[in-house]
């Protein structure tokens, strides 16, 4: 009967424990991705990137892969053409924690004045609205750090240039 009782303790400690660690986890998890929006919001390239693991990767929506130092370089020069910010919002829905990795879907909305350095959008140097919507699929990994992005996922965006759809404009980017 001890020996019961023992065991059922033990397990319900576990499953306690469990639980407040997923908890932990999880508002850990939360606040990084407060910590990206206000990055964002921010326009610090240096903030932003602290979020993320050295071997970073983005898979934008077009299926194209950058990794490393080239997704370093690729999150600087959004960055550096933004000239302001209102809006920057990365919200994690449902999240699957393992004791080191977690896997979600996120839902974000920028809007930004930036500078068409490129002339992508008309005359070079010329300032523009840009907005965007979309999902955003995430892996992180937990490190001596903290949590950590390790891979995103574009699914779904919606972006805009002065309130005109930017699937419509120019070539693939």
């Amino acid at each position: 009967m001890k020996r019961a009782l023992f065991v059922m303790f033990a397990g319900a400690f576990c499953l306690v424990h469990g639980v407040s660690a997923r908890a932990d986890d999880k508002a850990e998890i939360t606040a990084l991705f407060q910590k990206l929006s206000a990055a964002t919001k921010a326009k610090s390239a240096d903030a932003y990137l602290a979020l993320v693991t050295p071997d970073y990767k983005e898979i934008r929506i077009n299926g194209d892969e950058i990794q490393g130092k080239q997704a370093e370089q690729a999150i600087r020069a959004r960055f550096a053409q933004m000239k302001s910010v209102s809006v920057a919002k990365v919200v994690p829905g449902e999240m699957r924690i393992t004791a080191s990795t977690a896997f979600m879907w996120s839902e974000f909305s920028i809007s930004a004045e930036i500078v068409d350095k490129d002339g992508l959008y008309g005359t070079k140097g010329q300032k523009h609205l840009f907005a965007d919507t979309g999902k955003t699929r995430y892996w992180l990994i937990k490190t001596p750090k903290g949590w950590r992005f390790q891979k995103s996922e574009v699914l779904k965006e919606n972006p805009t240039v002065d309130g005109q759809s930017t699937h419509r404009m120019g070539p693939k980017r």
